[in-house]
Parts: C-alpha cells; structure tokens; sequence
C-alpha cells in the first residue's frame, strides 16, 4: 500500500521531522512521488518495529519468555538439588520405598500367620479344640492379617506421600 509521509508518521507515531531524519538515514524508502510503499521490505521492517502496538505486544512477549524461562531454571535448580540429595543419601526413590514397606508387610503377615498356626496346633494337642474348629480358626485369621496388612499398606503409603508433599516433592519417583 502506498501512503504519504503523513500518514506513514501517523502509523508509527513519529513527528514528520522525525521521519524524514529515519528517511535520510535509509531506514525508510521513499519512491520518486515521494510517497512511502509499505510493502518494501525496508519500510515493512521499520513499520514492525516502529510500530506503537507491535513494541506492546514484543514487550509481553519477552515478559512471558523470562517468566518461563525463570519457571524453567527453578525446575533445573530443583531437579539439581534433588539429584544432590539422592546422591548423598537423603532421597530414596518413591517406588523403592513402597516396595520396601510392602515386603516388610508381607513378612509380617507370614511370620504372624505361622505364629498364629503354632498356637492353635498347640491349642488342638492339649485338646483344647477340636481339627475342624482349628482349620476354622486358621482360615479366619489369615484372612484378618491379610485385611490387617492391606490397611497399614495403605495408611503406610499415605504417610509416604503425606511426607513427599511436605517436603514440597510432588513429582513420585524423585
């Protein structure tokens, strides 16, 4: 589009003696008519960047840009420092420690359950109580421990993530 130098100045809120300083610099070509093409590469270039609403728009660009690479470095120091601690023994994975705790539940629950049978074999040699109701007695038990095991399973696992979160490490496996 062909425009004056009026308006030219007009689009990029520049005094006209502004202007014809950026067109005897070369920063703004004019044809013979002395009117200003904005289809020129030149002009086009100096009307982006002259323009009021594109400065707007580059400046909240390069706000977002530094706030995300400011989220982006946050993130790097936290994953650094958390490497850190798990190199220096301070961070156990999340899936280890469960895997852990889960063991320790299940040798509970088996040492308990042969505890538990010894007793109630012993209990049936002194005549106490009769085969059936011993088989009866052992069947009912492992199903409490198992119940028993299974709840502090999980009450466990809700401690660890409790845990994980104050100490402000959402992310499980970090």
């Amino acid at each position: 589009m062909i425009i004056s130098k009026k308006e030219f100045a007009s689009k990029t809120k520049l005094k006209t003696s502004t202007l014809a300083v950026y067109i005897s610099r070369g920063l703004v070509v004019v044809n013979k008519d002395g009117k200003i093409d904005t289809t020129n590469p030149e002009n086009d270039l100096f009307l982006s960047t002259h323009n009021p609403k594109a400065k707007e728009e580059l400046k909240s660009l390069n706000a977002q840009k530094k706030a995300l690479e400011i989220e982006r470095l946050k993130a790097e120091i936290k994953l650094s420092e958390m490497k850190a601690g798990k190199m220096e023994g301070n961070l156990l994975p999340y899936d280890l420690v469960c895997s852990v705790v889960k063991r320790a539940n299940q040798n509970i629950l088996v040492a308990f359950v042969d505890q538990f049978r010894n007793m109630v074999r012993d209990l049936e040699r002194q005549k106490i109580i009769s085969p059936n109701q011993r088989e009866e007695y052992s069947k009912r038990m492992v199903e409490v421990i198992t119940n028993a095991s299974q709840v502090a399973t999980r009450a466990t696992h809700k401690d660890i993530d409790i845990y994980l979160d104050s100490l402000e490490i959402k992310t499980k496996g970090k």
